[in-house]
Order: structure tokens, then C-alpha cells, then sequence
């Protein structure tokens, strides 16, 4: 299947997306192919040329992969409906404007070279856009073949097909699923497998955005959330690679080892202080012994909690 939006204004069919994304989920192993330029490969004069060459790559590929869909688009005026549809079969929005004449290639990429070799460049003449690239929302990973500004983090092209022996990033640290507490300097780190050295990384978060390159990298300002890490890898030969991995950075806190409960009481009425460990429990546990108030503010202190967190209440005892 094929979804080409150029239209800045009619994107408002959401039988129509919906009708897609359903035919796509019933065997959402099906390639995938994302072009955020693709009108330049079919704009005059190159419609004749590339256009025809691209068009019979993507048909054979996606024959091979099994069947698919390609997402075509421009810059972000015609990202409307289609972002609609990637939405709905767990991609990443397109974005951005971009523009120049060509875009580099990966030219061991099958999608450039099967059954047309299309050179080590494509054409960018309009005014294009960045497509989705790493680890998606559905699990599946885009690989970029065609990069804007000289930088696989911000492609032009990208598809879940990649050939056997190509190219290769590893992410090597943090591991997969990690937790760090903010401030907690990370270390990121990538090795490549079949380039031609020397590669050049790019570090991304989907939270943060761009962190910094370097096969090595050190960072402590990352935010709290949940963050999918990418590092692109490009190398002399015009390939590249992407991965990505999963982790947490959780909230720093500063538990005391001691607390204070202060509440608002009425003189000679008994309260009884209690505590949980969960605020859901329906167990909760004394905090010493009942306590008669003597003025319009009362107090209670827990020194036994040492760091273990505890919520607390205050009730009057039947």
C-alpha cells in the first residue's frame, strides 16, 4: 500500500486512516517504508528517471519483505493526515523542513540498489521533511538510508528493511531497561560491526532530544521519564546505522531518616497517629500510643522509619 499526503488542507478522513491502519495491524510485520521527499523523486524532470527507478526499488523490496506500505510526504504543512495514520500503527510523527538539492545515501542499502542502482545521492529539491528513525512505539526499528544536513538523526528516508551483513551500531552501555536517578551521570556507549572506519555517532533521547556524539558519551542532565536512547552511526562509505534501547530516569528524592506530623485539634480530644508503607494499604500501624490534645495544634514524631518511606494519618479512636 501506498499513502502519499501532499495536501496542506484536506487531511481530515479518519474512515480512511483508520481503514489503513487496520489493514496494517492485522500483520504489522509487514515492511515499512517512511520518505519525507518523496515529491522531489516525482516532480519534473526527474519523474521519468529516478522517480521510475525509486518507485520499482520500493515495489521489489516490500515484495520481498512480504508486503508493506509507504508513507510519502513533504515538510510539515502535509503532515497533518499522515501523522494521523503513523499514530495509529505506533510510528513516530514526520517533522521539520528541510531543504537542499540532493541527499546522501546509504548505498549498501537494498532500497538503493535492488533492481536500480541509484547512485550515492537522491534528489531534495522541494521542501522536504524528517521521517520517523530508531526504535518506534509498535517495536519495530527504522533504519535511515538518506539523511538531511549531514546527519543520519535528522533522515530524509528510513524503512524497517535492512539487508543481512550490512552495516551495524551496537549500543553497549547503559543496558536495556536500566533506571538511573536524575543527576546520575550515564554512560553512553555504541561499537559498530562492517564500516569502513572512521564511524561518527549521533545521541539522541525522545524525551531530551539531541545529547551529544561520540562513541563514548557522559551525560547527567537527562530528565525524569522514560527515555528510547538512539545513536545513529555513519560512516566513510556514506552507510548508516541506527539502534536504540529503553531506560528510566526516576525522580531524585531526599528521604529523612526522621519526620514530623503536625495537624490542627481540638483540646482534650484523644487522636491516634498510624502509618502505612503503601498509601492504598487498608493495614495501617499505631505510631505510639493515642494522644490527648491540649491545644489547637498537635504533634507526633516518628524516629523509628530510618529511610523507609511511610505515609501517615491521623484518626480519632473509637
Amino acid at each position: 500500500m501506498w499513502l502519499f499526503d501532499i495536501s496542506s488542507s484536506e487531511d481530515n478522513f479518519p474512515k480512511n486512516w483508520q481503514a489503513i491502519a487496520s489493514w496494517f495491524n492485522t500483520n504489522a510485520s509487514r515492511g515499512i517504508i517512511c520518505d519525507g521527499r518523496l515529491l522531489g523523486s516525482y516532480a519534473a524532470p526527474t519523474l521519468p528517471t529516478e522517480g521510475k527507478k525509486l518507485a520499482e526499488n520500493y515495489y521489489e523490496n516490500l515484495k520481498r519483505a512480504g508486503g508493506g506500505i509507504v508513507l510519502g510526504a513533504d515538510h510539515y504543512a502535509f503532515h497533518a493526515g499522515i501523522n494521523t495514520v503513523n499514530n495509529l500503527i505506533g510510528l513516530q510523527s514526520f517533522s521539520g523542513y528541510f531543504q537542499s538539492s540532493t541527499l546522501p545515501v546509504d548505498t549498501n542499502s537494498p532500497l538503493m540498489t535492488f533492481p536500480n542502482d541509484m547512485g550515492a545521492s537522491i534528489r531534495d529539491d522541494t521542501t522536504t521533511g524528517q521521517v520517523p528513525f530508531g526504535l518506534q512505539p509498535n517495536g519495530r526499528t527504522m533504519y535511515p538510508i538518506a539523511w538531511h544536513t549531514g546527519n543520519p538523526s535528522t533522515p530524509g528516508i528510513s524503512t524497517t528493511i535492512n539487508s543481512a551483513g550490512s552495516y551495524r551500531v551496537q549500543i553497549i552501555s547503559p543496558l536495556a531497561g536500566a533506571s538511573f536517578a536524575k543527576g546520575t551521570p550515564v554512560t553512553f556507549s555504541a561499537t559498530t560491526t562492517n564500516d569502513v572506519p572512521p564511524s561518527v555517532f549521533e545521541w539522541t533521547s525522545d524525551r531530551d532530544g539531541a545529547l551529544g556524539s561520540g562513541s563514548n558519551l557522559v551525560v547527567s542532565s537527562l530528565s525524569p521519564g522514560a527515555h528510547v536512547i538512539t545513536v545513529s552511526a555513519s560512516e566513510v562509505t556514506n552507510q548508516i546505522a541506527v539502534a536504540s534501547i529503553r531506560i528510566t530516569v526516576n525522580p531524585s528524592a531526599n528521604i529523612a531518616t526522621a519526620v514530623e506530623i503536625w495537624w490542627g485539634s481540638q483540646s482534650g480530644t484523644t487522636y491516634q497517629v498510624q502509618w502505612a508503607s503503601v498509601l492504598s494499604s487498608n493495614i495501617w500501624q499505631n505510631l505510639g500510643s493515642p494522644i490527648v490534645a491540649t491545644g489547637t495544634n498537635t504533634a507526633a514524631f516518628d524516629s523509628t522509619r530510618q529511610a523507609t518511606k511511610r505515609f501517615y494519618r491521623v484518626i480519632q479512636p473509637q
